[in-house]
């Protein structure tokens, strides 16, 4: 059977699920098997996604933790960085990039290099972080879902929560602020204050026909209640898997210009708001009401 290797490890965890989903995707259509080398950090929060890959699952994941050197994850990226060097190396006929430009994937569209040396070999090795499959992960959509699925004891938790909101509000609003890096990203061009988030959530609000919402907030540093006086606000634990997974059981997600509300949208099947400079100009909010995911032209960083 034919194989894909993703051997690019390229950012942090939506970054690596969008390449993921839309190559997986891919192999389902073609009927090929797919492993993700390059997953090792994130691998243990989805049951479902394995690699049949002994130097990954042992000396990568397992051994890797027990060097004592600086931290666990500076040994695991060392070490796979030798691995996928080797690799590019080994099997460099074998290998298509993708780092530029995107490179379509079938049902979406058949990339021509892909075609004609998957003809040739039995496995090739992706190597890049812009593989797309726009058609291929709506298509799939149920099966990515089943793979992506985060552990039991995540989902539970997130049965129990949203069940106690849902009996409460009448809307439940995800929002995601990117603070951080995206303070200094481009020269602050995605960052906004939470400030600056709390008048559009507030603009929102005075739009909705029930003021029966709580917003759902999540964000990679801490944030205070006083930010946000007049709403219903609940802050997320800022774990990074339930706070998207989380996201993706609201009815609306508005966030930061980042990956990581997208995937959210894209899981849930639910609009996304990308919040930018435009408010207080004033936002069509109707757009983005009683909408599913969709290939959203705020949201630039996905490359969809």
């Amino acid at each position: 059977m034919k194989k894909i290797l993703i051997i690019k490890e390229y950012g942090r965890l939506t970054n690596q699920l969008w390449l993921y989903i839309s190559v997986y995707a891919f192999c389902l259509e073609k009927g090929y098997v797919c492993d993700n080398l390059a997953f090792y950090e994130y691998r243990k929060y989805f049951p479902n996604v394995k690699t049949n890959n002994l130097i990954v699952k042992f000396f990568i994941e397992k051994l890797g933790i027990l060097t004592g050197l600086r931290s666990k994850k500076s040994v695991r990226k060392v070490m796979y960085k030798i691995y996928y060097r080797y690799l590019k190396q080994r099997h460099k006929k074998r290998v298509i990039k993708s780092q530029k430009n995107i490179t379509y994937l079938s049902p979406t569209k058949e990339a021509g290099e892909v075609a004609r040396k998957i003809k040739e070999h039995d496995t090739l090795f992706f190597d890049g972080w812009l593989f797309r499959n726009p058609d291929g992960i709506e298509k799939y959509r149920e099966e990515i879902r089943k793979k992506f699925k985060p552990e039991d004891e995540v989902s539970r938790g997130l049965d129990r929560k949203m069940s106690s909101l849902r009996k409460k509000y009448d809307k439940i609003i995800g929002v995601h602020i990117r603070q951080g890096d995206y303070r200094h990203w481009q020269n602050g061009k995605h960052y906004f204050s939470p400030t600056f988030f709390n008048k559009v959530l507030e603009s929102f609000k005075k739009k909705l026909d029930s003021q029966d919402v709580c917003f759902l907030i999540c964000s990679d540093e801490p944030l205070r209640e006083s930010d946000f006086p007049n709403i219903n606000s609940l802050f997320n634990s800022g774990n990074l898997i339930e706070d998207l997974f989380a996201l993706s059981r609201t009815d609306l997600i508005i966030g930061s210009n980042s990956t990581f509300g997208a995937f959210a949208s894209y899981y849930g099947d639910i609009p996304f708001k990308v919040v930018k400079g435009e408010f207080p100009k004033e936002i069509n909010w109707e757009y983005y009401l009683n909408k599913g995911y969709f290939e959203n032209k705020g949201s630039t960083v996905v490359k969809y």
